[in-house]
């Protein structure tokens, strides 16, 4: 430790200061330099002068630092209501408290950036503010600027979601990273499972998607989309990737659940929409249905159930408990407890301070058994004109 630089060794390079920058205190009295670029209502992200950045749980920082970042985030994030399209806001992210957005939009096509087009090594690397991708050729325009705003636009609905989301790329690094590959057997042979269409790694915190999954054709020695091509995959897949929920021991059913749900938005024009939630999940659950009714897991069931467990079986039984992930979120998000979220926030909350899921469970009922939640569940899907039945009753 380089006792002049504070609690953190970069390189041997001891910062200069910088515009904004401040110098930070933990509870054991290191210090260090660095000016904030993103801030949540547990962490801190600040950039050092070498341009890393690091990131610091808010409850190990002095009263002065955390007052400090209370004050930087009700400065730096912009009004606005419940009614209205909320704007990206790359300097902060919603917390607990904020309300819901009924839609979010980003305008990111004249931000993008050409790092490295080599015909030679069949490397293509493209930035955006918050991302960077990796090809093995080159891409059209029309496809850069479809995927700035499909990045940018996912990046900022997240943002701007009341869940207090961190939203840092981790490993040292600037942007988040997602490779595309021309082929499906390079993607498998990348680390792709078999029969995925897309899947992010925690180790390197990338996100792999094989252009056969997004709509993309390869048109003489570069790629072009086809119109309506872009599926919710590098969604979902992007929502893994931005949320990082291993870090709070999230159970699998919130962590798929919550990436469908922004995958089955309304998306149109760089921007998402959020108004009728209920409605587009039912539309989305409808293709699985063989009747008049949708068979799904219990409550009991999907709190209950571990990643193995959840990602095994037959491809149907795995398919509903993903169906049931996104109903179950939904309705925690906006039909629980009057439609306010507050069960969720608790919970997420809860799960972030490092308890176990188990404990946290409490929040989400309030005090009821599960087989009352379930019932208050199914009944409320009902009200919105979606029958669901229990399997195996």
């Amino acid at each position: 430790v380089m006792a002049s630089c504070g609690w953190l060794v970069v390189a041997g390079i001891c910062p200069g200061r910088a515009e904004g920058e401040r110098i930070w205190t933990n509870q054991a009295g290191k210090t260090i330099r660095g000016s904030v670029i993103s801030a949540s209502e547990r962490e801190v992200v600040l950039k050092l002068d070498n341009g890393r950045t690091y990131t610091i749980k808010l409850e190990s920082l002095s009263e002065a630092d955390r007052d400090y970042v209370s004050g930087w985030r009700r400065h730096s994030r912009r009004p606005e209501s419940a009614s209205s399209l909320a704007a990206a806001e790359p300097r902060t992210t919603a917390g607990f408290s904020d309300p819901w957005p009924q839609g979010v939009k980003a305008n990111a096509s004249e931000r993008i950036k050409v790092v490295e087009e080599n015909s030679e090594t069949n490397r293509y690397v493209y930035q955006t503010e918050h991302f960077e991708f990796h090809a093995d050729i080159r891409l059209s325009n029309s496809v850069i600027n479809e995927f700035s705003r499909i990045f940018e636009a996912t990046y900022a609905a997240l943002a701007a979601m009341p869940l207090d989301h961190g939203l840092s790329p981790g490993n040292d690094r600037r942007h988040f990273r997602t490779r595309l590959y021309r082929n499906d057997r390079d993607y498998f042979n990348a680390g792709g499972p078999p029969q995925s269409t897309g899947v992010f790694q925690g180790r390197s915190r990338e996100v792999l998607i094989p252009m056969s999954s997004l709509g993309l054709r390869e048109v003489g020695r570069r790629v072009t989309l086809e119109p309506g091509g872009i599926n919710n995959t590098l969604i979902h897949e992007l929502v893994h990737q931005l949320t990082a929920f291993d870090r709070w021991n999230a159970p699998t059913w919130y962590v798929e659940g919550s990436a469908d749900y922004l995958a089955s938005a309304p998306f149109r024009k760089g921007r998402f929409y959020f108004e009728k939630r209920a409605e587009e999940v039912i539309e989305s659950v409808e293709h699985d249905m063989t009747g008049e009714t949708f068979e799904v897991p219990s409550l009991s069931g999907m709190f209950e159930t571990i990643p193995a467990q959840f990602y095994g079986g037959t491809r149907d039984s795995m398919m509903r408990r993903y169906r049931m992930s996104l109903l179950m979120v939904t309705y925690f998000f906006h039909m629980d407890g009057g439609g306010k979220g507050t069960a969720i926030k608790k919970y997420l909350s809860a799960l972030a301070s490092g308890k176990r899921e188990s404990y946290d469970r409490n929040e989400l009922l309030k005090g009821r058994s599960v087989a009352q939640l379930e019932s208050e569940f199914l009944a409320a899907w009902q009200k919105e004109g979606l029958e669901l039945v229990i399997s195996g009753r």
